[in-house]
């Protein structure tokens, strides 16, 4: 076993560089500190009046603009639940698109489950393959299409 003894701590020596871990902390910061794309879907009671559901919109939409990037706001207006909530049958829908660190949508989450007036919340990792896999569909539809257009003539 091989240890980096440039390096000497109260719990014991830290593994060598070639072992795979990293022998700095900057490094594992710089790690941390990836920005991904989420899509963040909440639904504000029903019950709300015009003005509660502004408020806490604009609550949302502007924790995500001082914490992300690429911010976009999509209002689905109110909707009527699937299933009673709380014996709520209605709500308004917002989705939201951002890019930011991979600590702030547990943060959102979290202030979502505290605030009054959300009845549900969803936060997802939007991956970059997603975005090239439609991309590949829009080719093979397109490639189809001429195929098509082809066997026709």
């Amino acid at each position: 076993m091989c240890y980096n003894t440039s390096v000497v701590r109260a719990k014991g020596p830290t593994p060598c560089h070639h072992l795979g871990w990293p022998n700095d902390h900057k490094e594992v910061k710089n790690q941390m500190e990836k920005i991904c794309s989420y899509e963040t879907l909440f639904v504000i009671s029903g019950n709300c009046s015009e003005e509660e559901y502004n408020t806490l919109k604009e609550k949302f939409v502007n924790l995500v603009n001082e914490n992300a990037t690429d911010v976009t706001v999509n209002e689905w207006g109110k909707r009527r639940l699937a299933y009673a909530i709380n014996y709520i049958t209605e709500g308004y829908y917002v989705l939201l698109n951002f890019k930011s660190e991979p600590s702030f949508p547990r943060e959102l989450t979290r202030v979502f489950g505290i605030t009054e007036g959300i009845i549900r919340n969803i936060t997802l990792a939007v991956e970059a393959k997603a975005e090239a896999s439609e991309a590949a569909e829009e080719v093979a539809v397109e490639e189809t299409v001429e195929v098509e257009e082809t066997t026709e003539a």
